[in-house]
């Protein structure tokens, strides 16, 4: 499986000049925190991962290393521009080659280095990543020396004429690919050797570095960097520019994660691949592609649909693919191969283990602090409240919650993020909301759980 994504035009605003290193831009985000935003590698079938460096009194902490060995040394030699510290903790957001395949690098130049990950996530390289690197070596250069002779011809990957960006995609492919399988006889495993089920904090110094798993999104074990002093966000592929990779996703649950991500309040978002984005648009834009096949996805299971590959051929979510992709061929690409048809097929094999029950593994309760309410208590729709940004009123002073959407389902995660500065302590009491708000320092974004007054048992 080839990973096919890029930056397009994506609205950025660099607090200072980004530096060049060979393909890596390097952006100064904060004191000791930067940005390495793959460049000149454009829309294609292979592609290297962003990463984040975040200098700490004891060493750098990376996140996410990059499809090929020789990519990740390209970003250790951007790195070396910044400081000589060595790498104390590589941070693999999820299991896709294109963002831990070149873990060795690390390994190999830091012997006590730390590589972390969510635990599903070191399950997943076992179960998906060793098959499926095994097919792409297998495979891809049969895959490669058909690009080839397109390209040569001047055509495209459905064999018609191709435009630039199709050219160049190639180029950039042929050329990442080939170097991943002429790498792969030296290849070797790194599995990580940290493990993060819900969220871990790495203190170094004055550095706050926070590890969230906010629920199943672009896969099951998505972790996100977060630095509340820097309000600086890396997000993998729970956002991708400009559409995210769907298959294998869980779309619905996805949705949900994004309004935990926006909850943050982050300043400036580094994606998983694409440029640097320094609002919240992008995310809404993406959660409303997430929505529109998940709603599509529920309307045919519940007029009785049975097969996710009629409702990806038959539902071209033209509406949604007119904002994303216009009328650029590529683009339009993009969007049916590697959105359209995984996330339709994702959302409606979801639904249907919804309704039938299937045992698809759930994502582990909460506790909640000071209670002896049980986390798995059934609740009804009423308890679904909304993101609220900068502002709010204490009636609305959540900053996100996870209850069901519809249904009288049992509560999967329970997760708020608090800041002292946008609600106080005695504003949240005061809404009804908690019962229990937390002790945060003011001022300092904390993550809580909370005791909910307003969830009311079904019968």
């Amino acid at each position: 499986m080839l990973l096919l994504f890029i930056a397009l035009g994506c609205r950025t605003a660099p607090s200072v000049e980004p530096v060049v290193f060979e393909h890596v831009e390097l952006t100064r985000l904060a004191d000791g925190v930067y940005a390495a935003i793959r460049r000149d590698e454009p829309l294609g079938l292979a592609q290297n991962a962003n990463s984040l460096f975040v200098v700490t009194d004891d060493g750098v902490i990376v996140v996410d290393a990059q499809f090929t060995r020789e990519a990740t040394l390209e970003n250790l030699r951007a790195l070396r521009t910044i400081t000589t510290r060595p790498v104390t903790h590589v941070v693999n957001t999820h299991w896709h080659d294109d963002h831990l395949a070149g873990n060795q690098v690390y390994q190999d130049s830091f012997p006590n280095v730390r590589f972390i990950a969510h635990a599903d996530t070191r399950e997943d390289l076992m179960q998906l990543g060793r098959p499926n690197r095994s097919g792409q070596v297998r495979f891809g250069p049969q895959a490669l020396a058909r690009f080839q002779r397109l390209l040569d011809m001047g055509l495209g990957i459905d064999s018609t004429p191709a435009s630039p960006a199709e050219r160049e995609a190639f180029r950039n492919s042929i050329r990442i690919f080939r170097q991943y399988v002429v790498e792969n006889p030296g290849f070797r495993e790194v599995l990580p050797n940290s493990i993060v089920n819900r969220s871990s904090v790495i203190s170094a110094g004055s550095r706050r570095i926070e590890l969230h798993w906010f629920g199943r999104g672009a896969t099951r074990g998505d972790l996100v960097v977060w630095l509340p002093k820097e309000r600086v966000l890396a997000t993998g592929d729970l956002v991708v520019w400009p559409v995210p990779f769907a298959f294998g996703s869980h779309p619905a649950e996805w949705v949900q994660v994004l309004d935990s991500l926006a909850a943050l309040g982050p300043a400036v978002l580094v994606p998983g691949h694409g440029p640097l984005i320094r609002d919240l648009a992008y995310l809404e834009t993406e959660r409303r592609m997430l929505l529109a096949a998940t709603e599509r996805a529920a309307a045919a299971v519940a007029r009785g649909d049975t097969s996710a590959v009629a409702l990806a051929r038959s539902e071209r979510m033209d509406d949604v693919r007119a904002q994303v992709a216009g009328t650029d061929k590529w683009k339009n690409l993009m969007f049916d191969q590697f959105f359209r048809v995984g996330a339709l097929t994702a959302a409606f094999n979801d639904a249907m283990s919804s309704r039938t029950g299937s045992s698809a593994r759930k994502s582990p309760p909460l506790s909640f602090s000071g209670s002896s309410a049980s986390p798995e208590r059934r609740c009804t729709p009423a308890t679904t409240f909304s993101t609220v940004t900068r502002g709010a009123s204490a009636s609305t002073c959540i900053a996100n919650s996870h209850f069901p959407r519809s249904g009288p389902l049992r509560v999967r995660r329970y997760f708020a993020v608090y800041t002292a500065s946008r609600c106080s302590a005695d504003s949240l009491r005061s809404s009804g909301l908690f019962s229990e708000p937390p002790s945060a320092a003011v001022g300092r974004r904390t993550a809580c759980s909370f005791t909910a007054t307003t969830a009311t048992p079904d019968s």
